[in-house]
């Protein structure tokens, strides 16, 4: 079974339009100038192109159509016959390519070039095209070259949604910043000040409690300064902007309960490609200690043909969803350099982390 089409949308096409489609004959005839045959050169290049070429009269109705435009739309030409085109346009793409059309064939409109819309398939799927388009009014025709750009809207969407979503990561990364300072060292610094002029105010009346303000006070300002270090080393450590990716890698593993092997054979790399690969072996390590419920791991980095390559392997219970928001984000991180994200898990059989990064010469 495949979808019914729908009722021809071209009886609404202008009467401007309708008027120029009268008396010509249709390209089935063999005397036609567009009617590609077997032996004729035109009819080799309009039967072996890979673009979709179709050709329409001015009241929208299919004259004709390519081997291209059939395997990709899964319509034969048959069942094209006495129809529009615009019977196989998106719903939400038919208002305006339907008035497009009509000032294109009335010559209020001197071209149709790049145009970019939706179409059904046979299947019920849809597809984006990008088409090209000349009138020939002479013959009341319209003869459309079109080219499949489904895959590259579909990266542009995922592109933007990536990005989306990195400006949203930035966000709440900035929004956690600014709540643990209010909750955190803000507070406690607050605090130490209002101890401090306490106990300024009892040395000046000779009151016995100043040394126990000012000990709260030291108390509170160590505190403050802990919470502002860990919150530092949440944005990113100091480990790695004075040792680079093996001392942060040291120092991830020295804090994983479980037994790391820091294989990291690469010198300094720039502060972005650096930080990115941290994170990529960060949320690897935090992943197999809360998750994993491995016995070792290992981190392996290397440089090759101008790529790192970073690894985290563990031998724990595998199955780890690629799809995590975590490893989401690490893909989003990676893409912006131009890197890739790579997940192997399986049931039993541990977990591998891969990411790639370009790394400029």
């Amino acid at each position: 079974m495949h979808p019914r089409l729908t009722p021809s949308p071209a009886a609404s096409l202008s009467a401007g339009t309708a008027r120029h489609a009268r008396a010509r004959p249709r390209l089935m005839s063999s005397d036609s100038a567009f009617a590609p045959q077997p032996q004729s050169e035109l009819g080799d290049v309009f039967d072996l192109a890979h673009d979709l070429i179709v050709i329409v009269g001015f009241d929208g109705r299919f004259e004709r159509v390519n081997p291209a435009f059939e395997r990709t739309l899964g319509y034969p030409f048959s069942e094209l016959l006495s129809r529009s085109f615009l019977e196989l346009i998106h719903p939400d793409d038919i208002p305006w390519l339907r008035h497009l059309f009509d000032e294109f064939v009335r010559g209020d409109r001197d071209d149709m070039i790049g145009i970019e819309h939706r179409v059904v398939c046979r299947d019920g799927s849809v597809r984006w095209l990008q088409s090209n388009s000349r009138v020939i009014p002479e013959r009341g025709l319209v003869f459309a070259v079109a080219r499949d750009v489904t895959d590259r809207r579909l990266a542009d969407a995922e592109l933007a949604a990536s990005r989306a979503r990195i400006v949203a990561a930035a966000d709440d990364e900035r929004r956690r910043v600014v709540r643990d300072l209010h909750d955190g060292a803000q507070a406690r610094l607050v605090h130490t000040i209002i101890t401090l002029k306490l106990a300024r105010r009892a040395v000046e009346n000779g009151a016995d409690d100043a040394p126990d303000l000012l000990r709260e006070a030291l108390d509170n300002a160590e505190r403050a300064k802990a919470e502002l270090r860990e919150l530092a080393h949440g944005i990113l450590p100091a480990a790695l902007t004075r040792g680079g990716l093996h001392a942060a890698v040291e120092m991830l593993a020295s804090r994983t309960p479980v037994p790391v092997e820091n294989d990291v054979s690469v010198g300094r790399l720039s502060a972005a490609v650096e930080a990115t690969a941290y994170f990529v072996v960060a949320e690897a390590l935090t992943n197999i200690a809360k998750h994993a419920g491995a016995r070792h791991a290992e981190v392996m980095a290397r440089i090759t043909d101008g790529t790192l390559s970073i690894h985290v392997r563990d031998d724990g219970i595998g199955g780890a969803a690629p799809d995590g928001s975590g490893l989401i984000g690490l893909a989003d991180r990676l893409a912006a350099l131009g890197g890739r994200l790579r997940v192997e898990s399986r049931a039993g059989g541990g977990t591998l982390i891969a990411a790639d990064i370009p790394v400029p010469a």
